[in-house]
């Protein structure tokens, strides 16, 4: 069914949560304009339609809330797209999204990533459980099994600022000097320089870098989560309380290992427990087909 469907993000320029649903967005129909607020370099690669103007909110059928929270942007965007009686819609994209928004913003439905999610969506905001669908998730590797390949790090947006003694690079540094074969995967928004002489990667999306991944040391949040849903052995690092409840405690049971010192983590690369697949199953569901269940949302009435 063709639609006219205007996405704004949680991060106005993120276009980065968009990614992994462009190939199932180009396969359709509908029109997909992304709304930004000014026209300025985007974070991670743009959709081929992308526009500041107010107009793409006259214009559409549907506006979507993707991707990780909200800003004053956003909101003013959804109260401006109700008032004049369009459809709103929220898609999470990240994990433990959307906890704190306006009470007096009603979306017609909502998307969640995962049965957790769905859960904390109708205990804290009274969303009917029959307007909120489960997705899966678009960046895990359906299918992947446990094999050889590189470690991979994940860091994350604020790593210099949470992380001063930049615990993940003592790691990097440490499989580099010996000759471990890894990858650093950098949020988005993340400085590179940083990293300088560190082994980074350049692919895309993170379901590319997780595909050659047999072991991820990371700090906790979406991506690693994605790593667990996609069978691999995963390693959090938390060298202090910024970041500590970043991830819902019900995924608990399925994040075995931590450590909190860089060192702490090279002592335990060779000894990661893995977590019953039984389980992973029960808190994150199915992610096959995830990219095509989000549009299909999205082009729902």
């Amino acid at each position: 069914m063709k639609s006219n469907i205007t996405i704004i993000t949680s991060e106005p320029r993120g276009a980065y949560h968009l990614m992994p649903l462009y190939e199932e967005m180009s396969k359709r129909d509908s029109v997909f304009t992304h709304l930004v607020p000014y026209p300025e370099t985007l974070q991670g690669q743009p959709w081929g339609n992308v526009s500041s103007s107010l107009s793409s909110i006259d214009q559409c059928d549907t506006l979507i809330l993707a991707g990780g929270g909200f800003t004053a942007w956003s909101e003013s965007i959804l109260t401006y797209a109700k008032r004049i009686g369009k459809r709103i819609y929220l898609s999470e994209l990240a994990y433990g999204s959307f906890t704190n928004f306006r009470s007096d913003i009603k979306f017609d439905k909502v998307s969640a990533l995962n049965h957790v999610s769905k859960v904390k969506f109708c205990e804290k905001h009274s969303f009917k459980s029959d307007n909120v669908i489960v997705t899966g998730s678009p960046q895990a590797v359906v299918g992947k099994e446990i094999a050889e390949g590189y470690i991979l790090l994940l860091s994350t947006s604020d790593m210099s600022q949470r992380d001063p003694d930049q615990n993940l690079i003592e790691v990097a540094d440490y499989l580099k000097n010996n000759d471990i074969y890894y990858k650093v995967r950098l949020h988005p928004r993340e400085e590179v320089s940083t990293w300088d002489g560190l082994e980074v990667s350049k692919k895309p999306l993170l379901s590319d870098d997780l595909s050659g991944a047999k072991l991820v040391v990371a700090y906790p949040g979406t991506p690693t989560l994605n790593a667990v849903a996609s069978n691999i052995p995963l390693l959090n690092l938390i060298p202090n309380d910024s970041f500590s409840g970043i991830l819902d405690p019900s995924y608990n049971s399925i994040m075995l290992n931590w450590a909190s010192s860089g060192q702490e983590a090279i002592d335990m690369i060779n000894n990661i427990a893995l977590p019953d697949m039984r389980e992973v199953t029960n808190l994150l569901g199915s992610n096959e087909n995830a990219a095509k269940k989000i549009v299909d949302f999205w082009e729902s009435n």
